[in-house]
Parts: structure tokens; sequence; C-alpha cells
């Protein structure tokens, strides 16, 4: 693995994002997790399977599962189809305020 895969580099943008600077603490920092997850991913943005990102955050699918909603209601997550016909999560904001 080369150095890169190890650090995502937020852009100092970010602090003028009116949908980041806005999030509740909690939201803020699950959107910052999901950049993080989705750089050890190092797929365009994809998030991994929502059981293994539950897992990795110690925290329960559902609570993820509501957290990424939220996220999606303010713009900063969705959901996309995938190769196989089915649907992922992806953080695509962070492709373009944050470098990973």
């Amino acid at each position: 693995m080369t150095n890169s895969f190890y650090f995502a580099k937020f852009n100092i943008s970010e602090l003028d994002d009116r949908r980041i600077a806005s999030l509740p603490d909690s939201a803020w920092r699950r959107f910052h997790e999901c950049v993080l997850l989705a750089k050890a991913e190092d797929n365009d943005g994809l998030l991994p399977e929502v059981g293994d990102m539950a897992w990795r955050l110690r925290i329960t699918e559902e609570t993820l599962l509501n957290d990424l909603a939220y996220l999606a209601r303010v713009g900063l997550a969705e959901l996309v189809p995938t190769d196989d016909g089915g649907e992922a999560w992806a953080i695509p904001a962070c492709l373009s305020l944050i470098h990973i």
C-alpha cells in the first residue's frame, strides 16, 4: 500500500459548505467516519456493506442506516446502483471536498 491509502485530505472549503457546517455533532462525526470508510474502500466514494461498516464503527446496523438516511436527506450521502443490480451507499460529497 502507498501512503496515500492512509490519509484523506480535507479541503478547507468544507468550512464553507452549509450542508456540513450545519450538521449536528453526531451527524458531522458520522459523515467524517463515512469519508474515512470510503477512503479505506478505495472505490470512488462507495461505502462498504452496511453490516461491515456498523461492525467497524461499533454501532448497530439500524443506527447506521438512520444516520445514512439523514446524511442523504441533506445531500451528503446517496444510494447508488451497483453493477450487480443492487444498491450501495456512497458519499459523493467527499469527492469534491475531500481528496480521497
